[in-house]
This record gives C-alpha cells, structure tokens and sequence, in this order.
C-alpha cells in the first residue's frame, strides 16, 4: 500500500511539475504577446515622429521661402544698379573720349 501510494505520490509531482511547465510556457507566451504590441505601439509612434519630423522640415523651409523671395528681388536691384553703373561709366568713358577729341 505504501509503494502505491508512493507511486501515486510520484504521479501526483510529476503532474504539478507538468502543469508549473504548461502554466510557465502560458505566461511566457502572454509576455511575448505583450512585447509584440508594445513594438507595433513603438513602430506607430516611430512613424508619427518622423511624420512630424517632416513636417517640421517643411514647415521651416515654408518659413524660409519669403526670405529666399526677398533676397532674390534685392539681388535683381543689385544686378540693375551694377548694370547703371556700368552704363555709366561706359557714358563717362565716351564722354571723355569725346573730349579728348575735341582738345585734339
């Protein structure tokens, strides 16, 4: 009676150690289901950044623009008053040429 009773003791342990083992491999299970949806969670917000990223980027060059139009115009004055001059000096250079003819 005692070696069955043994036996079934033996029986009984290697059951809980069974179900310990299922009920270990059911949490492990659950933690990595949990992982995944934390990095679908972090891929989402890694995707939202850098959709704001963006539009950082395009906002700051949306705010760059009035100030690239700006020094554009003042580029097309310089190169007109660069041009003035120049017809100006060309203006002189025949003015004083003339003049040179003129004395001769």
């Amino acid at each position: 009676a005692l070696q069955n009773q043994i036996k079934n003791f033996d029986n009984l342990r290697v059951q809980v150690a069974a179900l310990q083992d299922q009920s270990e491999v059911d949490n492990l299970r659950n933690e990595v289901t949990a992982l995944q949806n934390q990095m679908k969670n972090f891929d989402h917000l890694r995707d939202q950044v850098t959709a704001l990223q963006d539009q950082s980027e395009a906002d700051n060059l949306r705010n760059q623009v009035p100030a690239l139009q700006n020094q554009i115009k003042n580029f097309d004055n310089l190169r007109v008053q660069v041009a003035a001059l120049q017809d100006q000096s060309e203006v002189d250079n025949l003015r004083n040429e003339v003049t040179a003819l003129q004395n001769q």
